[in-house]
């Protein structure tokens, strides 16, 4: 789901918001982090607001940064990350 809107992948989360689903998730997309640090220093209420459900799965979750090692795949990859949620485990 790279580059797509935090309402996107919260909805993910919200629709499988159950431990035996969510320990099921791998998924490849915009780092939760990122998604995480903008809220802490930007206040963004309206990106709070349409990520709730990632921020609150974001300490559960192991996140693998994308290293883009070229120009010709910036672009692409920029900000992508390998995601793995566990709650239990």
């Amino acid at each position: 789901m790279p580059h797509c809107e935090a309402e996107s992948y919260d909805n993910l989360v919200q629709a499988n918001w159950r431990t035996e689903r969510l320990n099921n998730i791998v998924l490849f997309g915009n780092s939760f982090r990122t998604y995480e640090q903008h809220v802490s220093e930007f206040r963004s209420s309206t990106l709070a607001d349409s990520s709730r459900h990632v921020l609150a799965v974001r300490k559960f979750t192991r996140e693998f940064a994308i290293k883009t090692v070229s120009d010709d795949y910036f672009g692409a990859f920029h900000d992508s990350s390998w995601h793995f949620l566990s709650l239990v485990g």
